[in-house]
């Protein structure tokens, strides 16, 4: 790290860097669709006290039991902002705004032009930056811990400030969600091997004892939690086995590759079918994007390789592949397949790695490099700019189907719903206040065939995601026996009608 970096760091350059990370941030969230996920998120959001807030924690057996800060955020923010979709995602700019700020006195420290601009364009950060969840939060707790691991390589003692910004950062990302144990572990084992084995034991402050003793108080105190809710069960969905195709799609995404390739809800259905995914991948538009971006990488690979001695390029890999190799053997001893999201701490070190592969010592270089700069952060860019205004790149669309399925049942015609019953469908006011079904709705939930026939036939069924909701596949083959024809299609959802000729179904004896 260079040792010629100015300092202290004029006010004027963390105005210059929050502003454009606000800025960036305003652009990445709008008030799309909320999807399941963020329902989830919603169901705390919206209680109308403290105490019901606390009480839906404890009962939670899901994943949002394990993110006890950033449900608590959510439903602080309602109580200010109001619970749009836009509300529910905008405390994320505070997010935003402190990530870039981290890269910004990275980028200072080490003289790199590209640390700041490289993160604010990463279509990882524009795609979780727009979601009611924990995923940005945990970008801005994992910056500061690969500032502080680089600034504490850089400096003989730890001062109370950056003792402060620790408990920040550590507390803050372990209380967002259970899974920051595992970059909070890489930086734990590269600050050991900084001390012990590089003989770069930093001294600690007087000052500095409090704020490092609080951390490491309420990281303990956070444990105990999370043991007692893995007792109780909690933990998120296990709908797939846990491979080598975690780790890809992770990379995928951290990669910015997102934008590029077929979306992400297509992606997801196209992995059941490895075949069929090989074919999207070849399509034109995907195969460009796809081989540019990997054709920048190929070059930066080589340079990073050629600059494989310098120790901060190692630091940022080694945070970056010890999280995710400790996320991936937890992951397999649990069975809870994990994704891209999951590993969002790790974002600003894999995006410091690319920096320093890029422009090494700044902008200031040969024209090739200067055009793989400029290529890696246009196909960046366009990227993330895909994915916030092509709405192919949308979220899964609970609002349109909520929409028709209204339309539908306001004229008197029978709906099957097979999406999530509960939040996103009061949200849309699909059910009632207390969240019964509407006249003429039926839930379509995991439902046998027998289950089925007992029920009066639809006139519209809206189906999403059937191996979340049609684990059995009768639905799937209701559909198609008795020759229901897809006639729309949103993000994440089919909409069937029934057949213009009636066709009985099991148990009846006539037309409807």
């Amino acid at each position: 790290m260079p040792s010629s970096a100015p300092d202290p760091i004029p006010g004027r350059a963390v105005w210059l860097w929050l502003a454009l990370s606000l800025g960036a941030g305003l652009l990445m969230i709008h008030s799309g669709s909320l999807w399941i996920d963020e329902g989830q998120t919603l169901r705390f959001a919206r209680q109308p006290d403290f105490g019901s807030w606390w009480k839906t924690l404890r009962e939670n057996t899901y994943s949002e039991a394990q993110m006890p800060l950033s449900m608590f955020l959510a439903w602080a923010g309602v109580q200010v902002l109001g619970d749009g979709e836009w509300q529910l995602r905008a405390a994320n700019l505070v997010w935003v705004g402190l990530a870039g700020l981290a890269a910004g006195l990275i980028g200072w420290r080490l003289q790199n032009r590209l640390a700041l601009p490289l993160l604010l364009l990463h279509p990882f950060l524009w795609y979780y930056a727009n979601e009611a969840r924990p995923y940005a939060l945990q970008i801005a707790a994992g910056a500061w811990l690969l500032y502080l691991l680089l600034r504490w390589r850089e400096l003989p003692e730890i001062a109370p400030a950056e003792a402060w910004a620790f408990l920040g950062a550590a507390v803050i990302g372990y209380g967002s969600s259970l899974l920051f144990a595992f970059p909070l572990f890489g930086f734990c084992v590269l600050m050991a091997w900084q001390c012990f084995r590089l003989r770069r034991r930093p001294r600690l402050r007087p000052a500095a004892v409090a704020p490092l003793a609080l951390a490491l108080a309420a990281l303990a105190l956070l444990t105990v939690y999370y043991l007692e809710t893995l007792q109780r069960g909690a933990g998120g969905a296990r709908l797939w086995k846990v491979g080598s195709a975690n780790l890809l799609f992770a990379f995928y995404e951290l990669l910015g590759y997102s934008g590029l390739g077929p979306p992400r809800h297509e992606l997801r259905e196209l992995a059941l079918h490895p075949s069929l995914l090989l074919s999207a991948l070849m399509q034109p538009r995907a195969m460009a994007g796809l081989g540019g971006l990997s054709a920048v990488y190929a070059a930066l690979a080589w340079r990073l390789w050629k600059r494989r001695g310098d120790a901060t390029v190692r630091m940022a890999l080694a945070l970056a592949l010890l999280g995710a190799g400790a996320l991936f053997a937890g992951a397999a001893v649990m069975q809870f397949p994990f994704w891209g999201r999951h590993l969002a701490p790790l974002l600003p070190a894999v995006a410091l790695a690319i920096a320093l592969a890029a422009a090494p010592a700044g902008l200031a270089a040969t024209w090739p490099r200067r055009a793989l700069c400029v290529a890696l952060l246009a196909g960046l860019a366009a990227s993330s700019l895909t994915l916030r205004f092509d709405q192919k790149y949308a979220k899964d669309d609970y609002r349109g189907a909520a929409a028709i399925a209204r339309r539908a049942l306001d004229a008197g015609q029978i709906v099957w719903w097979s999406a999530d019953p509960e939040e996103c469908a009061q949200y849309y006011r699909l059910t009632n206040a207390d969240k019964s079904a509407r006249a003429g709705l039926f839930f379509a939930l995991h439902p046998t065939a027998a289950e089925l026939a007992a029920r009066p036939r639809p006139d519209v069924v809206i189906q999403s995601k059937p191996d979340v909701f049609d684990t059995h596949r009768a639905l799937t083959a209701y559909l198609s026996t008795y020759g229901f024809q897809a006639s729309e299609r949103l993000t994440a959802f089919v909409i069937w009608t029934r057949p213009a000729a009636p066709t009985n179904a099991p148990g009846e004896v006539g037309p409807r």
